[in-house]
């Protein structure tokens, strides 16, 4: 009886050890799947394509310093300050110490569609597009798995461009995700859009366009999410900017704002590098212009000369442009040689004393306050997401 009793309590023991191994472990691996969900590591890079709403300066830089005209416009940016991108990676950097990188593809003007085949508009000799800016980013960069790619684009498809075929669009986005995911991108993060009828410009500038411009937006919207539907939610999601801007558009006040239909920037459109040349540019201007066609190679920004930029921005089919006019030039000052035009002209680079409270910078782009928020909803996003953030799968 008494072996049989010890043979028991062996067995007891032994049970109870496994028992105390088992939690062990099991206390390691929780630590471990803490520590590096807290870390910071689930990724290192934001890669961003897209338009102005995103551009650090890339179109400034490429249209050499006179798109859009800083100032007013803070730096290259399409706003009067920094924009979202600006502040998620200040945010980034306080929190994660420089551990997440952002790279910036997006430009001002660029369509989620490439439709130069399509059309020979000179627009599309300055514009980007999603499968231009991929092509731009493969040519410096590899994709990496821990990279979190960030895409959001269509406004200027249906809002500048005047194009209303939304299945053209959702091919352009698919096709862009399909390519980094193939090159080795693991996270995809896709923006909607705000309804671009609430923008003062479907507002007060073109109300004729308001209803249009509406049922366009929210057909992308249904269509954007269908799409991330038909993908694995592990790799590919959804950020719903469009909910954000109307939750703000609902209760203003709450975020500070008392102008959200109106623009800030009202004034003319002569861009700052012209105002001390003014008369030369005039003379520039003078000559004949030449724009691609069927049989003339098209060239880019960045291999043309400043005179043949200044030329190229002063077409009509860019001047025009609702996502680009506030920065360029007003046509009476294209067509006009007469001196005395000068004094009715409304030059650029007299900044509002103040946008407080004003939802809107110009007539299609948010302020810098407005980005400041958005770029809070972002990054905390961003951080349960992917950064705090472990998958089960």
């Amino acid at each position: 009886m008494k072996i049989k009793t010890s043979i028991m309590m062996l067995h007891i023991d032994i049970i109870k050890n496994r028992i105390q191994h088992f939690k062990y472990l099991l206390g390691c691996f929780l630590f471990l799947v803490s520590f590096y969900a807290q870390a910071g590591l689930t990724i290192d890079r934001i890669i961003i394509f897209g338009d102005s709403l995103s551009d650090t300066g890339k179109m400034y830089q490429k249209s050499k310093g006179w798109l859009p005209s800083s100032p007013p416009y803070h730096e290259g940016r399409f706003s009067d300050g920094p924009i979202w991108v600006d502040y998620l990676k200040e945010k980034l950097q306080q929190k994660y110490t420089n551990q997440i990188e952002i790279i910036n593809e997006a430009e001002g003007g660029a369509t989620a569609a490439a439709y130069e085949k399509d059309s020979w508009n000179p627009t599309y000799q300055v514009i980007n597009n999603l499968d231009f800016e991929f092509n731009q980013y493969t040519k410096n960069y590899q994709f990496k798995a821990n990279d979190l790619v960030v895409i959001w684009a269509g406004a200027n498809d249906y809002m500048t461009n005047g194009w209303r075929d939304s299945d053209t669009v959702m091919l352009a986005i698919d096709q862009l995700i399909t390519k980094v995911l193939l090159a080795g991108a693991n996270n995809v993060l896709v923006f909607n859009l705000p309804l671009l009828s609430t923008t003062p410009f479907a507002i007060h500038y073109e109300p004729e366009k308001f209803n249009e411009l509406k049922e366009i937006t929210e057909e992308h919207n249904k269509k954007l999410r269908r799409l991330i539907k038909t993908r694995s939610y592990k790799h590919v999601r959804l950020y719903d900017i469009a909910y954000e801007f109307s939750n703000i558009m609902k209760t203003p006040t709450y975020y500070g704002f008392h102008h959200i239909d109106q623009a800030c920037y009202k004034k003319g459109y002569i861009w700052r590098p012209f105002l001390n040349n003014y008369y030369q540019s005039q003379q520039m201007i003078a000559k004949d212009v030449t724009f691609p066609s069927e049989s003339n190679q098209t060239r880019t920004l960045d291999e043309m000369s400043a005179k043949e930029v200044y030329q190229l921005l002063m077409n009509s089919s860019l001047a025009n442009n609702p996502m680009m006019q506030d920065a360029l030039p007003s046509q009476q000052v294209y067509y006009s040689h007469d001196r005395r035009a000068e004094k009715n002209l409304d030059l650029a680079g007299d900044k509002p004393e103040s946008c407080e409270g004003y939802l809107f910078w110009d007539k299609v782009h948010p302020t810098t306050a407005a980005h400041k928020i958005l770029a809070d909803k972002i990054f905390k996003f961003i951080q349960q997401r992917y950064v705090n953030y472990y998958s089960s799968y």
